[in-house]
C-alpha cells in the first residue's frame, strides 16, 4: 500500500515535476497526477513529458500511480484517450473521472436520469482504457445520486468491465454521515480520496445535495471523521488499494507553509494506516 498525495494541492500552474519532488520530500511514495483541461499529456509532446514525470518520480523514490482527470462531459473521447496514453506512459494505473451530476443547470435527483446520461459516456471510454491499461474510476460526489456509494457500486455493475471501478471519497461521504462501514456488501472501492471536514448541515442528512462550504478538504484530524473507525472498516470491506490523500483546501495549506503541512499530512496518514487491523 503506497501513501499517495495529489498534485492538486499546488494548483495547475507550477511545473508538475517540481510538485512531484515536493511531495516525495514530504515522504509520499505515490503521486496522484491531477490533470486539468489543458496538459502536455494531450499534445504532440506527450511522450517526452510523460517520460519527464516518470523519471522525476523514479529519481526521488516515488511513483506516479493515480490520476484525476476533468469531468466526463468536459473532454472529448479522443482527448480522454490521449490522456490515458500519456498517463500509462507515466506509470499511472487508474484515473478518477467525475460523472455528470447536473443537467440544464439543475442538480440531477433521478437515479434513472443519472444512469441514462453517464453510462453511455463511460462506455465510450472503455476501449481506450483497455488499450492503455487504465482503470476509470467514478467517485461519490455531493449532489443527487452521485453522493451515494450504492449508486457508484451499481454503476460499476452496469458497466461490468475490469477497466471500470469506483473511488470512495471519505470527506464527501462524511457530509452525509456515510462511513466506510456502509460499504460492506458493495463492490470494494479501487481507490480512496482521504480528507476531513466538520460534517454536513442539518439538511444534508436528507442526502440530496451538500450545503455550501461543507466540503472542506482538511487534513485528517482537523475535522470530525472518526479515523480509528475508518481504519477498521477498511479491513472489514477488504480494501486492497493505496492510501490516497486529497487534503487540498487553502485553510489547511497556505503559501510557504505548504511543504511543512505536507509533511504533517504524511505523518497523519501513517498514523491512520497504523490502525488498520492486520490478520
Amino acid at each position: 500500500m503506497k501513501t499517495v498525495m495529489t498534485t492538486a494541492v499546488f494548483g495547475y500552474d507550477l511545473p508538475y515535476e517540481q510538485n512531484i519532488r515536493r511531495l516525495a520530500a514530504a515522504g509520499f511514495d505515490g503521486i496522484d497526477l491531477c490533470i486539468g483541461n489543458q496538459s502536455p499529456l494531450y499534445g504532440a509532446e506527450w511522450e517526452a513529458y510523460a517520460k519527464l514525470l516518470r523519471d522525476t518520480a523514479s529519481e526521488v523514490g516515488a511513483a506516479c500511480t493515480h490520476s484525476h482527470l476533468p469531468d466526463i462531459h468536459v473532454l472529448s473521447p479522443e482527448t480522454f484517450a490521449a490522456a490515458f496514453r500519456g498517463l500509462a506512459a507515466c506509470g499511472v494505473g487508474c484515473t478518477v473521472i467525475h460523472p455528470i451530476w447536473m443537467q440544464n443547470e439543475k442538480v440531477i435527483h433521478d437515479e434513472d436520469e443519472f444512469f441514462s446520461l453517464n453510462l453511455p459516456l463511460y462506455k465510450t471510454l472503455l476501449g481506450a482504457a483497455e488499450k492503455y491499461g487504465i482503470k476509470i474510476l467514478c467517485e461519490n460526489l455531493l449532489w443527487g445520486p452521485s453522493l451515494d456509494p450504492v449508486v457508484m457500486s451499481k454503476l460499476q455493475d452496469e458497466l461490468n468491465s475490469p477497466f471500470f471501478g469506483w473511488c470512495f471519497d471519505v470527506g464527501h461521504a462524511n457530509v452525509f454521515d456515510i462511513t466506510a462501514a456502509d460499504l460492506i456488501g458493495l463492490n470494494a472501492p479501487h481507490s480512496l480520496h482521504i480528507h476531513d471536514n466538520h460534517g454536513g448541515k442539518e439538511g444534508d442528512r436528507e442526502r440530496r445535495h451538500a450545503s455550501m462550504y461543507t466540503d472542506e478538504h482538511l487534513l485528517p484530524y482537523d475535522g470530525s471523521i472518526n479515523w480509528m473507525a475508518f481504519a477498521r472498516a477498511l479491513h472489514d470491506i477488504g480494501y486492497q488499494g493505496d492510501f490516497v490523500l486529497e487534503a487540498t483546501t487553502s485553510t489547511s495549506v497556505k503559501g510557504d507553509d505548504i511543504d511543512a503541512r505536507m509533511k504533517e499530512l504524511y505523518d497523519r496518514a501513517l498514523r491512520i494506516r497504523a490502525m488498520i487491523p492486520v490478520e
